[in-house]
């Protein structure tokens, strides 16, 4: 499964309709929450109250509710997609289904608790429509840079659908390589985007990486920093990349702080505040667009030049507990480049394996496999002092996780594998990492099974510089 996501460019009239299908979607949520609640309250009085749980008990119930909104006269419900209710449904028994899976013990990551109501002020408008006998389309007659909903027309898109467009074109024997299965309509960083989510083949052959040989040297170990963001380097010594930390939100941190003292000035309820905090509103979603930019830039560099990637396990929620360092340690976003690590290798045929959480890369000696007992932040070059190597301690920890590559191969600690593996949220090989625009997001893949690593490939050595690094 693969989704394009693309940025909208509603007229006055279809941005009124994408608001009210998000409310509608947001008060069929909560109208059925309550219903539930209400239900489970009976219930304690008469134990033949029966409350509706699955997806199917509660589209009926939304159904009715739309019929009792036709019995009051209010037709607004008729403007937007009917899938739009049924969609919300889903998603509250999707809630209610992982609640319970959490409590029996049959869902694994962190607990899930009850569904609680989306207030109207913290939720953004979002909705999900079904894609049924090509109710959606991209593309119209003269508009290629454009979507088409039902009910709601052709929007048109800012970026290209060519790629997606050729996907979609019939083959030579009459089908297209790819279809339409949902798309998800949102308001974002104060733009209404639209994610369409596909069935899709996997990459030509030549786009992807030749089986890789397990025991064969040339392992890639990728250390994650805040003075240099990644150092690759081979289980040979080699160094592949060095890419250093932007510190986009350090660099930008002073122009946040004076829309904020512009924002502290103004009157509640006055133009001029509302003025100052979209100003603010659009200034942070600039800055996470240039994160999220650069996180994709440095993602394709490693997926696209190594076959075999070994990524360390950071404890990232742990780590921003430290007070002095949670504000480089949020702006660096370890998880989220392990995350796109991880779906781009999967596309990619990249083999990528995780160290152990404990595993001492930056306090072990790639040389000799001492280890020191204290390496502090300040000292970035480690000093072994039983063999005497002096050495980056970023380039040193990286080399120390090329060299653990086969044996976590062994062990089956797969991130992304050929044919299979691990799922980044799933299995106790997981690492938990924590959107992109216009481009192919995360293609889902096994969430269980073990795959066997056969053929041979050797990663790409020569140094590499990131554009504009």
């Amino acid at each position: 499964m693969t989704a394009f996501t693309y940025t909208l460019k509603p007229t006055a009239g279809q941005e009124t309709l994408l608001r009210t299908a998000g409310g509608a979607a947001r008060a069929a949520y909560n109208t059925l929450l309550a219903l539930v609640k209400t239900r489970l309250a009976e219930r304690e009085t008469n134990p033949d109250v029966r409350p509706p749980w699955t997806k199917f008990d509660l589209i009926n119930a939304v159904n009715a509710w739309r019929r009792d909104l036709d019995a009051q006269g209010a037709v607004w419900h008729r403007t937007i997609p009917s899938i739009v209710f049924e969609e919300a449904a889903a998603d509250l028994a999707y809630g209610l289904a992982s609640f319970v899976d959490c409590r029996k013990g049959r869902r694994s990551g962190p607990s899930v608790g009850f569904p609680v109501f989306k207030k109207k002020s913290r939720t953004p408008y979002r909705f999900r429509i079904r894609a049924q006998k090509g109710s959606v389309a991209v593309g119209a007659p003269g508009r290629p840079r454009a979507v088409r909903l039902p009910r709601l027309g052709v929007i048109g898109v800012r970026e290209d659908t060519r790629p997606l467009r050729r996907l979609l074109r019939p083959g030579l024997d009459g089908t297209p390589r790819a279809r339409i299965t949902a798309a998800t309509v949102r308001w974002r960083r104060g733009r209404w985007t639209v994610a369409v989510s596909v069935e899709a083949p996997d990459l030509h052959p030549s786009l992807q990486c030749s089986p890789p040989e397990v025991e064969a040297p040339g392992w890639v170990g990728v250390d994650r920093g805040l003075v240099a963001l990644t150092v690759a380097a081979t289980d040979e010594g080699v160094e592949t990349a060095r890419i250093p930390a932007e510190r986009i939100y350090r660099r930008r941190e002073e122009g946040l702080a004076l829309r904020h003292r512009r924002l502290a000035r103004t009157l509640p309820g006055s133009r001029r505040r509302v003025r100052a905090l979209r100003q603010v509103r659009e200034y942070q979603a600039r800055t996470a667009a240039m994160r999220e930019h650069k996180l994709h830039e440095v993602a394709n560099l490693l997926v696209n030049n190594h076959d075999r990637l070994v990524l360390e396990h950071l404890h990232v929620a742990g780590m921003l507990t430290n007070r002095r360092l949670a504000k480089s340690l949020s702006d660096a976003a370890f998880a989220s480049l392990a995350r796109l690590v991880v779906y781009k290798a999967a596309w990619r045929g990249v083999l990528v394996v995780e160290a152990e959480r404990w595993f001492a890369s930056s306090k072990t000696c790639s040389g000799c496999d001492h280890r020191v007992s204290e390496l502090p932040l300040s000292q970035r070059e480690f000093c072994c002092p039983a063999c005497g190597l002096r050495i980056d301690r970023d380039l040193n920890a990286a080399i120390n996780l090329a060299k653990q590559g086969a044996r976590l191969c062994r062990l089956h600690r797969f991130l992304s594998c050929p044919g299979g593996g691990h799922h980044p949220d799933s299995g106790p090989a997981s690492s938990r990492p924590g959107d992109q625009r216009a481009t192919r997001t995360r293609r889902r893949r096994p969430n269980s099974g073990e795959a066997a690593v056969c053929g041979s490939s050797t990663a790409r050595t020569s140094p590499i510089a990131l554009p504009g690094a």
